[in-house]
């Protein structure tokens, strides 16, 4: 027995449940069947109060870890898809495609999550083209053992599956999937920098009826672009990607090797010591951090596809090993983003305040129409605002706490609408009626989630999923770690105290 606790150790359960690692299916189907809670774990990459256990200590709880599913069985070339298991990597997955020649559409930025955990999560890349804007859209068919230990098919045009594409654990466990791929290409790209006031000029040109067409119906050479925001300097980088042909005769320019290990000039950097300039040369952390994003992440000129899009989590990890941050990430309506971004970069963060962002850069990223009931895009595209709250270095001041508290409430106040991903934090503070104003297609979910799970077994009394569950009492600290402390701090969805020491004071 044990408590789950996320990849940092951030985010805890607070109650203990039984530990399963099964190895075969019928062990899946058995230890499904034989418990009245179960939750499915991966890689742990989450700050979602949603894999811990139903609380009620009388409630018989098990923790099911899809470690051991790790086999790709195949690559279908005619259907252009590939049939993996749930418990394989994103990292993984990608690699073996790329030795064959195939890269997925779309991939997100971390890609050390499984891939059930990332598609049940609706997580994403960059991309507009309709049907493979994220993991779950790329979803062609899924195998899934329900709440009677069943195991479900679903075929591409079931309607079940808009349910089980972005599921967040509440149908059942993922066993394997079928994922769309293509064929490796090469690309052309460009970079470039913008001021604050020239994003959201650039920003504001997207509402225009033909940069909105342009967003909903992209050229099929066109890729959407990645962009990464630097608080303390008030820079934004971008790459702009297009198709330029087949993968054969494209050069291998890539200062990374696929297991994200630093190479080459890369490997030289001192990265420890980078990570210990961030709060006291907070500048110049950037622009080195904006150098790395670039040489590592971005094609500047002719690239494979393939190789932009292993991210090296090496370099980052290698900074800060044991980095702690809070990640939240909003879809906004492309409608909105420009007056979301300007007020968030005008009004919202003062500058002397940006440091509370040093964990990483603001990434910005732009997501197709999907048709999933959970998805964010359902009702057209959205830029999707992903921030790192830095909790290693960051001031004890009370008054930081309140700005991430005004950056919370304006992400999703009027000026953005921005509904919450699923993997990421806020959801311990929501409840079910707030679930369902931010998505629309929320009841369609709910509906299919009573039908195969009548009793409740993968919901576990949480007040988004179950509406008679008791709200969350804001204020509280309710399901977050124990360092909310401070009566003046209490109301803050952020954690407000430090994780250690400053590196200046040990």
């Amino acid at each position: 027995k044990a408590k789950w606790t996320n990849f940092q150790g951030i985010r805890k359960c607070q109650k203990e449940s039984m530990f399963y690692c099964p190895d075969s299916l019928v062990d899946l189907q058995d230890v499904v069947k034989s418990h009245a809670d179960v939750r499915a774990s991966g890689m742990l990459h989450s700050w979602t109060p949603f894999a811990c256990p139903e609380n009620d200590p009388g409630v018989d709880s098990a923790t099911v870890s899809t470690f051991k599913f790790n086999q790709i069985l195949s690559l279908n070339t005619a259907n252009k898809t590939v049939l993996t298991q749930g418990g394989v990597s994103t990292r993984e997955l990608m690699n073996w495609l790329a030795k064959r020649g195939y890269i997925l559409p779309s991939v997100p930025f971390w890609i050390d999550q499984t891939v059930a955990g990332a598609v049940a999560t609706n997580t994403h890349g960059s991309a507009m083209k309709q049907g493979t804007t994220s993991m779950s859209a790329m979803v062609r068919s899924m195998d899934l053992v329900l709440a009677d230990g069943s195991l479900k098919h679903l075929a591409q045009g079931d309607e079940e599956l808009r349910a089980a594409r972005v599921s967040v654990g509440k149908l059942g466990v993922i066993y394997q999937l079928e994922l769309e791929v293509e064929k490796d290409y090469c690309i052309t790209g460009t970079k470039e920098h913008w001021t604050e006031k020239l994003f959201t000029r650039w920003l504001e040109g997207l509402k225009s009826p033909k940069a909105t067409s342009q967003i909903a119906n992209p050229a099929k050479d066109q890729l959407a672009i990645q962009m990464f925001w630097f608080p303390n300097k008030g820079i934004i980088t971008g790459n702009h990607r297009t198709v330029t042909g087949p993968a054969a005769g494209c050069p291998v320019t890539i200062n990374s090797t696929f297991n994200g290990a630093p190479t080459g000039e890369m490997g030289k950097v001192d990265f420890p010591l980078i990570g210990k300039m961030r709060q006291t040369f907070p500048e110049s952390y950037e622009m080195i951090e904006l150098w790395m994003v670039e040489a590592t992440m971005f094609c500047d000129g002719i690239c494979l596809a393939s190789e932009r899009q292993i991210v090296p989590m090496a370099v980052f990890g290698e900074i800060a090993p044991d980095d702690k941050y809070e990640q939240s990430e909003w879809a906004v309506p492309i409608a909105q983003v420009a007056t979301c971004f300007r007020e968030l970069a005008t009004k919202v963060v003062p500058k002397n305040e940006r440091r509370l962002f040093l964990a990483a850069p603001v990434l910005l990223r732009f997501v197709g129409q999907e048709d999933s009931f959970l998805s964010f895009s359902t009702d057209g595209p959205h830029m999707l605002f992903n921030m790192n709250s830095d909790l290693m270095y960051r001031s004890h001041e009370a008054h930081e706490c309140r700005t991430w508290d005004a950056v919370i409430a304006h992400m999703e106040g009027p000026s953005c609408n921005g509904r919450l991903h699923w993997g990421k934090t806020g959801w311990d503070s929501m409840d079910h009626a707030q679930a369902a104003k931010m998505y629309p297609n929320f009841p369609d979910f709910i509906k299919v989630m009573k039908d195969w799970d009548p009793t409740g077994k993968f919901v576990g009394g949480s007040p988004v999923f179950d509406p008679s569950a008791p709200k969350p009492v804001l204020g509280s600290c309710a399901g977050t770690s124990a360092e909310c402390k401070r009566p003046e701090r209490q109301a803050s969805r952020c954690m407000c105290t430090a994780q250690t020491p400053s590196w200046w004071d040990t």
